[in-house]
């Protein structure tokens, strides 16, 4: 807003992970993770469709979910729970303010490349009890293109999202995730 004097496309990608088996977690823990993966998500929606309904021009939002959020992770509820609760989200304000030309869609990705990952590949393996390592290899296994997801490979589904491309879309949610979920 300072440098443009308005607001036109919000990129949702603040997240947090935490693992750890139902009957172990601690209100903390489920704090921590919902305050910035879906209160987080909430809030910048908020300001932004505040901001994009006083330029009465429309715009659009773009959340970065997770596939977790489509198909739980074993280990992962808190995790899991929050993306789809950022999902949920991203799709109640497509549809409270489609009429307003403000889109809201969602990018679920697999796994990615960032240091995130390696925070989350360290948890996995100790839940799983593997060596350190062997979940990203058996998530890659997984994987049907058969490689972790780099930072990039999320931008051009984000900038669709984001142009007049998808000009009639809001409410969904891409997976892009290598085909590990065809759904």
């Amino acid at each position: 807003m300072a440098r443009t004097g308005r607001l036109d496309i919000l990129v949702n990608s603040a997240g947090v992970f935490g693992m750890g088996a139902i009957v172990d977690l601690t209100p903390e823990d489920f704090d921590l993770v919902f305050a910035v993966n879906a209160k987080g998500t909430l809030l910048m929606i908020q300001g932004a469709v505040r901001q994009m309904m006083a330029q009465g021009t429309g715009g659009a939002i773009v959340t970065i979910a997770s596939d977790a959020g489509r198909r739980p992770t074993p280990g992962a509820a808190c995790y899991s729970a929050s993306k789809a609760a950022a999902i949920s989200i991203s799709q109640v304000t497509a549809l409270e303010f489609a009429a307003a030309g403000i889109r809201s869609n969602c990018i679920a990705p697999g796994i990615v490349r960032t240091p995130m990952w390696d925070h989350v590949e360290t948890q996995f393996s100790a839940v799983l009890n593997v060596q350190p390592g062997s979940a990203e290899q058996a998530q890659v296994r997984l994987t049907p293109l058969g490689r972790m997801a780099e930072p990039e490979d999320l931008v051009e589904a984000a900038i669709m999202f984001a142009s007049p491309a998808s000009s009639y879309v809001t409410g969904q949610t891409l997976n892009v995730d290598g085909g590990m979920f065809c759904n």
